[in-house]
């Protein structure tokens, strides 16, 4: 099985205070290109594996998790999943649901499950070959394996988001300049722009999008009422709600206490960060291509 499947768990980490202007080139073959020039563009990273996974399962069962499952039903789970799936443990014990079942008995189920499927729409369900392989997994017993042999280190399992072309979703750009407004510049680096130019002064802010390499001043109209949470290091946590524009923006002088931790929900479903971070310009690393270990934008889970 192609290990090229998705993994929900990519960092929404953010950290060093960025610039104000950009804009990115069109690849050719986009139908959304930026107006104007400017840099940008670069390759794609590919995302991040799933460190919460263990590494009794061979391969072919360890790839259909981390790319499909433990975005939520990880450690601990996550958007509503009533128990985690990242160990063979989890996956030999009895579905809380279908008692006579084991947990990856009901996975394989539901993996095929077309009216009620997993993982849930808009994701896209596990590719006919994985359910295969995953399932001939389950019916041998489900007998321990690895997936951390020197031929697999260092495999990482790309999040389609992160793989997709340059673009911008909305086709909807702000093209007012640095009129006031909650709506401006979406994708650019707001909290260190506001402190140059004598804006508002936020601690937290940033703009989250459908796919993880929309241009800047592109509108993230489809991340609208989306919420991120931030949890700073005394833990304690605010909630901002996503505008039409895709921004969100807020916190005081008090708060946050940095380093800092978020995560998206929208729909039922959570993209969370892993790492702790000293900034809360999070579009200053979620840039077009990412920088600082960004993979891209902070893309809805």
């Amino acid at each position: 099985m192609a290990p090229h499947l998705r993994s929900l768990l990519p960092l929404l980490a953010a950290a060093l205070l960025g610039g104000c202007t950009g804009g990115s080139t069109g690849l050719p073959g986009d139908s959304n290109p930026p107006p104007g020039g400017g840099g940008g563009g670069g390759t794609p990273p590919a995302g991040t594996s799933d460190p919460t996974v263990t590494s009794d399962m061979p391969c072919d069962a360890t790839n259909v998790l981390v790319g499909s499952c433990t975005g939520c039903h990880g450690t601990p789970p996550s958007g509503g999943a009533p128990q985690a799936l990242n160990s063979l443990a989890a996956l030999k014990a009895a579905s809380p649901g279908y008692p006579g079942q084991s947990n990856g008995q009901r996975a394989v189920a539901r993996m095929a499950d077309t009216a009620s499927p997993m993982p849930p729409s808009p994701n896209p369900p596990v590719s006919a070959t994985a359910q295969s392989a995953f399932a001939a997994w389950v019916s041998a017993g489900m007998p321990a394996g690895s997936c951390s042999t020197p031929a697999d280190a260092g495999t990482v399992i790309p999040d389609p988001v992160f793989t997709a072309a340059p673009t911008c979703t909305s086709g909807v750009y702000w093209t007012r300049g640095d009129e006031g407004s909650s709506q401006m510049h979406p994708g650019v680096a707001c909290v260190s722009c506001h402190a140059r130019t004598g804006g508002p002064r936020f601690p937290v802010g940033g703009t989250v999008y459908p796919t993880g390499h929309e241009y800047d001043d592109c509108d993230g109209t489809s991340a609208a009422g989306a919420v991120v949470q931030v949890t700073d290091s005394q833990g304690t946590s605010q909630s901002f709600t996503v505008n039409s524009a895709g921004n969100f923006s807020g916190g005081s002088s008090t708060w946050p206490v940095f380093p800092i931790t978020a995560k998206v929900t929208f729909q039922g479903r959570t993209r969370s960060m892993s790492t702790a971070v000293p900034s809360g310009d999070c579009n200053s690393c979620h840039t077009q291509a990412g920088a600082n270990n960004a993979p891209g934008r902070i893309a809805l889970p």
